[in-house]
């Protein structure tokens, strides 16, 4: 397949040739190919794994990436509902969505430092995939801009005043859940990052040469993906990304599946669900767009903004939503 892919983009002048000036001796001119548009390379690898980078000549890093396709389609050609394969599904797609992600992110990045003469709207600092999955546990990350944090500490810390832990919840079950909550934040927080301030932000920063509206956008962007709002108004017959990337991140968002059914979140209306993500998206995209390591700032307060709400659904409710616990992690206490 990924031969293919490679083929289609030279077919269609993705690797248009460039006729340097005579040199000295006119029988003997330099072929080189043009290059690449680091927009185009973040397009690409949104469009299939791997492609951007056969965009920009790295054939090593879309080789290694394309197969991200296979897990990602897990719920096509896995097909039966016990409760095993519904784990080994949910987690597939979970952690090689995130990953694919990351790759468009870091494909942007990477045509932009081979083609020194992109004049970049916005500079986001080009972090290794190591840098980013390990910002939420840096201390240095957490300055000023984290005190966002405290809305969701104060919520964990209402309702366990309120209620008090859920009977259900045990030691055992605790010392179990809450390393793959802190996981699964973890993944989530640097997959939706990279791709909406990491790579969205810095393509619409370009297209309108502003990066206030850029961030805007973005925001925009990420409010309406954590709603039905799109598919409601007849958007969904248009593929975002993987076609399985928007089908099931559609239905995850549509039925509420990484939150607890009878927590606050899982009865809001998609107005509130949009007005509440679009204002997290766009605060980190301040944070993105203002800091020397603002994405990686911007991935730790994720991480920990999903970490925290989880688990106050987990000890108030005992259960966190699907794609956590019932699906993703196959445990029976």
């Amino acid at each position: 397949m990924t031969v293919y892919i490679s083929m289609w983009l030279c077919a269609h002048d993705a690797f248009p040739l460039e006729v340097q000036p005579e040199t000295d001796s006119p029988a003997i001119r330099e072929v080189r190919p043009a290059l690449p548009n680091p927009v185009i390379a973040g397009l690409y690898s949104l469009l299939f794994p791997g492609a951007g980078y056969y965009y920009s000549g790295d054939s090593f890093k879309g080789t290694l990436t394309a197969p991200l396709i296979l897990p990602m389609t897990s719920y096509y050609y896995i097909t039966t509902d016990t409760f095993t394969k519904k784990s080994i599904k949910a987690n597939a797609y979970l952690i090689s969505r995130d990953l694919y992600f990351y790759t468009v992110f870091d494909a942007y990045q990477e045509a932009r430092e081979n083609n020194p003469g992109y004049n970049s709207v916005l500079n986001i600092k080009h972090s290794t995939a190591f840098e980013m999955y390990t910002a939420p546990f840096q201390i240095d990350n957490y300055r000023i801009p984290s005190l966002i944090l405290a809305l969701p500490v104060y919520y964990l810390a209402r309702d366990l005043s309120k209620k008090g832990v859920h009977h259900s919840i045990t030691s055992k079950r605790l010392a179990y859940a809450l390393p793959l909550i802190a996981a699964e934040s973890v993944m989530i927080g640097v997959g939706e990052e990279s791709l909406s301030r990491g790579f969205f932000f810095s393509a619409f920063s370009q297209a309108t040469s502003s990066v206030a509206l850029g961030n805007i956008l973005q925001a925009t962007d990420f409010g309406l993906r954590h709603t039905d709002m799109m598919a409601s108004r007849g958007f969904n017959a248009f593929p975002y990304g993987v076609g399985t990337v928007a089908f099931y991140t559609r239905r995850i968002d549509i039925d509420r599946e990484y939150v607890a059914k009878n927590s606050e979140s899982a009865n809001a209306t998609d107005s509130q669900y949009f007005f509440s993500t679009f204002l997290f998206g766009l605060y980190n995209g301040l944070i993105t767009g203002s800091r020397a390591d603002g994405i990686l700032t911007a991935i730790a307060i994720h991480s920990m903004w999903d970490m925290i709400l989880i688990t106050r659904d987990l000890l108030v409710t005992g259960t966190t939503g699907k794609i956590y616990l019932e699906i993703a992690v196959p445990y029976r206490f």
